[in-house]
């Protein structure tokens, strides 16, 4: 709100000197009450000059940057033909001829250009938010991903039934041991990124579900299909951790050996796809999908503001079963 009223106060404060600024002008000229009137006319056709630039500049996309130029020539023809051939030359501009086109050509071109200032400096602005926003947000999940991997409920379970491999020298220990400690490292390492390659957050998916498989009781139907070349892309760490995270606590693959967990990953040059479908026991049946989506809050935001609208993430509860579905529209290379 206060940097909205500052806006406010700096566009007040531009237009208010350019009026005095005006008025002194033509005050030389004329009596002061119709020196001022006509400054008024030309402040208010400056004004339109300029917010009708700064509204196409803000209307249309980035892409359409020719159009936006073309528009600002429009805007000026039409300001330099209705002030010659409305009569309002002879008032404003002491010169005749060329020298009236020319100052009329300068003044357009001159509040145009403002526009174009105005316009690039307020998306600097709120590019420099957005960012701090997203570093903010990006800290706030790092911290939480890292206590929801390190909580002592998780470890506790993994520990136990670490310690079960060991008492009857199972065989699979090395393997739970070396997954374990790929699990905890990722969860270290990543943090520390705003970015990761979209590689090693799968890699980390396959871990985790093979960490998950080795515990017991657990269920053997648990799948993982990646479809197409991932090593060119990144994405934000912890993001699709946190889905199938979301999607384990709230299943039932840990506790009933006839559970399910589906995990599928699609990626092609133009979008990401990323799909958890698991099995819910009845005894959970009857909780509220609202309770279900808490866990993907962090995580909508999240993608809200590393990709604006260029994203999909849906949840749909079923009988028997839950589904999250994201899809993510031209994720970036890796630089």
């Amino acid at each position: 709100m206060e940097q909205l009223s500052s806006k406010y106060y700096l566009h007040i404060a531009l237009w208010v000197f350019m009026l005095l600024f005006i008025f002194d002008y033509h005050w030389f000229e004329t009596a002061w009450w119709e020196a001022l009137g006509f400054a008024f006319v030309e402040v208010v056709g400056y004004g339109i000059v300029f917010y009708v630039n700064v509204y196409f500049l803000k209307t249309l996309t980035a892409k359409k940057r020719l159009l936006k130029i073309l528009i600002s020539l429009i805007v000026i023809v039409v300001y330099i033909v209705f002030v010659r051939f409305s009569g309002l030359e002879k008032h404003l501009y002491e010169a005749e001829g060329l020298r009236n086109l020319f100052s009329l050509w300068l003044n357009a071109s001159l509040f145009t250009t403002l526009a174009w200032l105005f316009y690039f400096a307020e998306k600097n602005q709120l590019t420099q938010q957005k960012n701090l926003q997203l570093v903010a947000a990006n800290k706030q999940l790092q911290i939480d991903a890292l206590k929801a991997r390190m909580n002592p409920h998780f470890l506790f379970n993994v520990l136990n039934n670490l310690n079960a491999l060991i008492a009857r020298k199972d065989e699979k220990v090395p393997n739970f041991v070396a997954k374990l400690s790929s699990v905890l490292r990722y969860s270290v390492d990543a943090g520390t990124q705003q970015k990761i390659p979209l590689a090693k957050e799968l890699a980390y998916v396959q871990d985790y579900l093979d960490l998950v498989k080795m515990q017991e009781p657990a269920s053997d139907n648990i799948d993982f299909y990646v479809d197409g070349t991932t090593e060119q892309y990144q994405i934000i760490p912890f993001i699709l951790t946190s889905i199938l995270e979301n999607a384990i606590k709230h299943g039932d693959i840990q506790h009933n050996e006839h559970g399910f967990l589906h995990i599928f990953a699609e990626i092609d040059e133009k979008q990401f796809l990323f799909e958890v479908i698991n099995s819910v026991s009845e005894n959970k049946g009857n909780i509220n999908k609202n309770s279900l989506q808490v866990g993907l809050k962090n995580i909508r935001e999240q993608l809200s503001l590393y990709y604006g609208d260029a994203f999909i993430l849906i949840e749909d509860k079923e009988k028997g079963s839950y589904k999250s579905r994201l899809v993510i529209q031209n994720l970036d290379f890796k630089p």
